[in-house]
């Protein structure tokens, strides 16, 4: 159960302890070792009911700039397109697979009469084969299985009951071309049962998963997706190559890199137009359990610094991601310190009701200036910015709000696990009472009339004098000129962090 009225007396404290320092000018003093024990007391007391927390976007850990591998995206411990010490073996129980290739050496046995007969021969360039006194065969786009039949075959014919066996004795190896985003072009040795996805250890960080160019023998030039053909199972996209091939890896137009609370964190390269919600979907394979909507956030490079973001606990799926995205799903598991934020803040739209207090998770080494600019679209429009500190073993420290909200840097003052940092008020306001119709506090403006105040409260009640005679007083209680424009000539201009400018008074009749 959540009681407004505790929000409202923790504002009033605040104002109560904010305008301290303005008594203390005046001789009333008042001990700043009181008003510390007054905001730590608000905490305790009153803390059940904050209704606000935020849990750093910097928990991404953005700042170490991980990459992931070409092969890592996808999904592969690494390749090599280079012929293994076991191919023949390879390649004969993948006798339907593996294609005949310039290069592949055979042996011929069979029975002649009385007489064992065997040979030896040799697939050539053009992808010819000569078997002694019997025929040449054009082997092109035949594999080591449709050889092996049609040479058996053959022989049988010629020599019934001669019990044919045709053999593979090593496999042939010729060179590719792999150029484009990779770190030199280069020619590859390869062999017949080399696909497109062993290739992937040549690429360079930022080559393209999803576009990979082949050329082919023929003239022919295709484009395939790495990424289905290794994460997806896409046999379409995993084609072996042969003689006469070149692949060109394009450069990637998009990478996202996802990372915390993930079935599977990684940097990958979406389609145009894929969401962020599609991406979890597809790439990561969903969230964990222990994933906070509230600490969703997206983390860019701007000149050299990483900005950090939180997006929309509602709407986060809808978000496109851009080139070079850092975007980190915060756990609920992870966030350890924290610090209090109290005053000017509001939980907004993300988090429900309005809120006087949030509680925030920071990394280690985190600085208050970095967390007011992660917050900035929580801090009410009304905060003094110049007069931000945090309270740490009853002292206060100041924090540089200019420099939170108007710049990158990082700043200078570090979170420790138990600050309190205060965002005082600083909207002045001119209370006006008396003979009007609706009496309140309205925002103070510099050089305006009593009559611009008049007419915010709706002017004149019923009862007032008909020569609309009132008085005006300063936030000290003294009389001043009606003509002075509030908050000039002899009223004087208050420090930011108190609330009443002056009080302008009407007089029934």
């Amino acid at each position: 159960m959540r009681f407004p009225g505790v929000t409202v007396l923790t504002v009033l404290v605040l104002y109560y302890i904010l305008n301290s320092n303005k008594r203390e000018k005046k001789g009333m003093k008042k001990s700043k070792t009181l008003s510390m024990v007054v905001v730590l007391l608000i905490l305790v007391v009153f803390g059940a009911w904050a209704d606000g927390f935020v849990r750093s976007p910097l928990f991404s850990d953005t700042q170490d700039t991980q990459s992931y591998s070409y092969c890592y995206q996808l999904g592969m411990d690494g390749s090599s397109p280079s012929m293994p010490s076991n191919a023949v073996s390879i390649a004969v129980a993948n006798g339907s697979s593996y294609p005949v290739t310039p290069g592949d050496s055979f042996a011929l046995t069979y029975v002649d009469g009385n007489r064992n007969v065997s040979m030896s021969f040799q697939v050539d360039n053009e992808y010819k084969m000569v078997i002694p006194s019997l025929t040449t065969i054009d082997a092109r786009g035949m594999t080591l299985n449709d050889l092996k039949e049609y040479v058996e075959g053959l022989v049988s014919t010629y020599y019934p009951f001669s019990t044919p066996k045709l053999r593979l004795t090593s496999c042939g190896m010729f060179q590719i071309r792999v150029v484009g985003e990779v770190p030199y072009s280069r020619l590859v040795q390869t062999w017949g049962m080399a696909t497109l996805s062993d290739f992937a250890s040549l690429a360079g960080q930022y080559a393209s998963t999803r576009k990979v160019e082949v050329s082919f023998a023929d003239g022919t030039v295709k484009e395939f997706d790495l990424y289905k053909a290794t994460r997806e199972n896409s046999k379409e996209d995993d084609v072996f190559v042969s003689p006469g091939c070149s692949i060109r890896f394009l450069k990637a137009s998009t990478t996202v890199t996802v990372k915390g609370a993930v079935s599977r964190p990684g940097a990958y390269q979406p389609l145009e137009g894929e969401t962020l919600g599609g991406i979890v979907e597809r790439y990561c394979n969903g969230l964990l359990l222990d994933v906070d909507f509230s600490s969703v956030s997206v983390s860019r490079n701007e000149n050299g610094t990483y900005v950090s973001t939180l997006l929309d606990a509602q709407n986060w799926k809808s978000y496109v991601p851009c080139d070079g995205d850092y975007v980190n799903f915060g756990s609920y598991n992870k966030a350890k310190s924290y610090v209090t934020i109290i005053g000017a803040v509001s939980g907004g739209s993300m988090y429900g009701s309005s809120s006087n207090k949030i509680t925030y998770y920071f990394v280690e080494g985190e600085t208050a200036e970095q967390m007011l600019r992660n917050t900035s679209g929580l801090v009410s429009s009304s905060c003094d910015i110049d007069g931000i500190y945090l309270i740490r073993g009853g002292e206060e420290i100041p924090v540089d709000g200019t420099l939170a909200f108007a710049t990158v840097e990082k700043g200078s003052t570090v979170l420790q696990q138990g600050d309190v940092v205060v965002l005082p008020f600083s909207k002045l306001f001119v209370t006006v009472n008396g003979a009007v119709q609706n009496p309140g506090n309205y925002a103070y403006v510099p050089g305006e009339s009593a009559e611009y105040y008049i007419s915010l409260a709706r002017g004149l009640s019923l009862n007032a004098r008909a020569d609309g005679k009132f008085d005006v007083f300063d936030e000290t209680g003294k009389s001043v000129r009606r003509s002075a424009p509030i908050g000039g000539g002899d009223i004087p201009s208050p420090p930011s962090r108190i609330p009443l400018e002056g009080t302008l008074r009407l007089h029934p009749r």
